[in-house]
Formats: C-alpha cells, structure tokens, sequence
C-alpha cells in the first residue's frame, strides 16, 4: 500500500492498536501490537496534522484535519472513535473573530480531564481555544508575539499532570520555548526557553 507522507501524529489506544495518520486518502492506519495492518479510518481526512487517544471522559480518538493542500476542504478539529465514527466536528467559532477561514487554521488539540477541548490555532494566529466537551466556544488566550504569555506557531499541546493542578503544555515553536498555561488560560512560566523549534 501506498499512503503518501506520515507528516502528522502517531496515537496508541488503551486496546493496544496504534494509529498513524497520513497526507492521502488513505487517511489513519490502524495497525495491532504486532505491526500488522488492520485496517485504514478516516479516510475522508487526508491532511491530519494531530492525534491523541483519551479515555474516560475524554474518550475516543482526538482528531484535527489541517487541510491545507485542500483549499476547498472546510478545516475542522474532529473527535472520532476508534472505529473512525465521527461524534463530533469543530471549525472556526464566530465568535472570535475571524474574517476568512484561513485564519483557522489548526496545528494540534488536546482534551482536559473534565472533557473540555484545548486546540491550538498554530498557522493562524496562535491564539489557544476552548471548547466544553460538547463543542461549545468558551473563549481563547494567548497572542502571537515574543513576550511572556503570547506565543508564535502554537504548534503542540499536552496536558502536563506533574503538578498540583494539571496545566497545559505549549509548543511555542517559532520562539523555540515550552510554556505553562493553567487550565484558565492563565501563563503560567516559560519550562525551557532553548529548544529547537519544539513541534510536538
């Protein structure tokens, strides 16, 4: 089989089945623990640039479909289950502000422990956007800049749980720095300032 670039995420379930996502319509590959392939899902979303597994509250497989290559393709954050049945599709809220959807244009996501939704607007405008575990807008943080607190090519997210609090961890890729956020939005600290361009 040929599935074109790997350029994207690699995401284990609990179950033990790895998915890898690809840039064709091959969409993401299901292989078992042995490296054998199963089957292939989301096949509708050729472009996706992120991918993270989450049980419990956050079950199912967190997608987004960056698209960029499909300017026709409406860009979407996607959660799916494992078996690739869509259960839920975000694109850019009217709410904030954009005047043309290539302003929304995703580079990672990423769900808080109550199930509410963390995506990264990394190609566009950096900014971080919340959603509750429905879908629904609750605000955005962050700015593109250099300053403490702003951020430029919020290109990955992880729920950092180390702590007292759990935070959020960005990739603040283009200025080479890991920061803290809390769950409110609020910057927290720079983690490390002399990274190479941290993507994921």
């Amino acid at each position: 089989m040929s599935f074109g670039g790997t350029h994207g995420a690699v995401a284990q379930a609990n179950a033990g089945n790895i998915y890898v996502s690809t840039q064709s319509a091959t969409g993401v590959l299901v292989y078992n623990r042995s490296g054998s392939l199963v089957r292939t899902i989301a096949n509708a979303y050729p472009e996706v640039h992120s991918m993270v597994h989450a049980e419990g509250a956050r079950r199912g497989v967190l997608l987004y479909d960056r698209a960029e290559r499909h300017a026709r393709r409406e860009l979407a954050f996607i959660k799916m289950k494992t078996d690739g049945t869509v259960v839920m599709k975000i694109t850019a809220p009217r709410e904030a502000g954009f005047k043309t959807p290539n302003e929304w244009r995703l580079t990672a996501a990423v769900p808080a422990p109550d199930g509410s939704i963390f995506i990264a607007n990394g190609y566009g405008d950096s900014r971080i956007f919340r959603f509750d575990k429905h879908g629904n807008y609750k605000g955005s943080f962050a700015e593109k800049g250099n300053r403490e607190g702003q951020l430029d090519c919020s290109h990955g997210l992880t729920l950092d749980l180390r702590y007292r609090q759990p935070l959020l961890m960005v990739c603040d890729r283009e200025n080479r720095r890991l920061c803290h956020f809390d769950l409110d939005g609020k910057y927290v600290g720079t983690v490390a300032d002399t990274c190479g361009g941290p993507a994921r």
